[in-house]
């Protein structure tokens, strides 16, 4: 059979990729409210999986977004007022692992943890967690910089309260994380001349990431994987290649910056009770 692709292009006529997008993400809107209170009838759903490519002027996914330079992600990440654990980490995680702001606002203490001795935060579906594609499911290895800077203590503080809970306590009750989280993240990247227009984007960092992957000659495949692209090639590559997951932290190694985090102060900076 043909993909939804072909049909659309050998089609005299019909709506646009863009519009058809637009129709696809109102029903899986719907079908993400009735997968969350009716998972026992429907665990899950793949729509999204069936949107169209839509090319240079796509969704907002595929939108033209400049990546930063390295002087660009150190401001932002400096923007930050860093007035809660969320502020503090949110801008460094996008720059050290190129995950969807989504991905990241939606995080579970349990979440990160280790996998064959590699830290890793594992980007999965769950309640109250949705990814974008299937292809979205992956490992991500927890950057030497993060280990530095005390995020995996930030982790385990949290987890001593909350060992179930959400890894951003701030957002334990915020619906709609990632439009909350991205809306924020807007506002910081406003106040840093040369990123404040609309070229630029908390997206921009996941760009950046893919341009220092591609920089540093990481194997397409484990660039994909890391980032969440569905695959390309060969049937072998998108079928059947594995990525070992040290192979993936050694690629995670090799996105560098000229600069250093900030160093995690702990959660009695921001909370009285550590509890929040």
């Amino acid at each position: 059979g043909k993909s939804l692709e072909e049909i659309i292009a050998r089609a005299p006529g019909g709506q646009s990729p863009k519009n058809i997008n637009k129709n696809i993400q109102f029903v899986a809107g719907f079908l993400d409210w009735y997968v969350k209170t009716h998972r026992d009838v429907l665990p899950r759903h793949s729509l999204r999986d069936h949107l169209i490519r839509e090319g240079r002027h796509g969704s907002r996914e595929h939108e033209e977004r400049e990546a930063f330079s390295d002087a660009q992600v150190e401001a932002y990440c400096r923007a930050s007022p860093a007035s809660t654990p969320l502020q503090f980490w949110l801008i460094p995680l996008g720059a050290y692992t190129g995950a969807r702001i989504g991905e990241l606002a939606q995080l579970r203490v349990s979440d990160v943890e280790q996998v064959q001795g590699v830290w890793c935060f594992r980007i999965r579906e769950g309640e109250g967690q949705d990814l974008k594609t299937k292809s979205a499911k992956r490992d991500i290895p927890v950057h030497p910089a993060l280990i530095k800077a005390g995020f995996l203590e930030f982790v385990e503080e949290v987890r001593k309260d909350h060992p179930n809970g959400w890894l951003f306590q701030e957002l334990a009750d915020v619906k709609d994380k990632a439009d909350t989280v991205s809306k924020w993240a807007g506002r910081v990247r406003k106040k840093v001349p040369g990123i404040d227009d609309d070229r630029h984007g908390f997206h921009s960092l996941r760009h950046t990431v893919a341009t220092k992957l591609a920089g540093a000659k990481v194997d397409p495949i484990y660039r994909s994987d890391l980032l969440g692209h569905a695959r390309s090639g060969t049937e072998s590559d998108v079928r059947y290649a594995k990525t070992e997951i040290k192979g993936l932290a050694e690629a995670v190694g090799k996105i560098r910056y000229p600069f250093k985090l900030r160093k995690w102060p702990g959660l009695s900076k921001f909370f009285k009770d550590p509890k929040g």
